[in-house]
Order: structure tokens, then sequence, then C-alpha cells
């Protein structure tokens, strides 16, 4: 798996609609691995997880960018539970 190319890292697109409060709202959700690669080599040594969801939205509505970043798993949640326990 490490050392690949990112030849084998495409993202997957696929477009959605939502209805909320009446109004349908469309939008396209992307999936896929972001290689991290070793500066002096070029290899790939981790790939990042990543979805990002984007509402197709009419030209003349200002920018509205929003980011939402998760880091880690089901440990993440212990070790932050832990973290917070009062003593």
């Amino acid at each position: 798996m490490w050392g690949q190319s990112a030849q084998d890292d495409s993202v997957v697109t696929t477009h959605y609609q939502v209805v909320i409060g009446g109004k349908a709202l469309q939008y396209i959700a992307r999936a896929g691995l972001i290689p991290l690669r070793d500066d002096d080599t070029g290899d790939v040594y981790a790939k990042l997880f990543f979805i990002a969801y984007t509402l197709d939205r009419p030209a003349a509505w200002p920018p509205r960018p929003m980011t939402f970043l998760r880091n880690g798993g089901l440990c993440v949640l212990v070790g932050w539970a832990r973290a917070t326990k009062r003593r």
C-alpha cells in the first residue's frame, strides 16, 4: 500500500438532493485519499481520507466556506473523555 503512486488515489464524486424546509438543495459529495509524501524520495508514507460536501449555489450568492475537521477514530474519543475527567 505505501509507496504507491498517486494514480490510484482517485476522488469519487456523487450528486445528491435534500429537501429542507420545503426547499430542494442540490449538493456534491466527494471522497478520496490525500497522499502524504516523503520530501526527499517522493514516496507515499501515509494517506488522509477526506469527504467534502459542496452546495450547488447560484452564481449570485456570496461564497460561504465552511470546514469541519475530525482527527482520529474511536480511540480519540476515549482519549478525550479521559483527558477531561476530573480528578
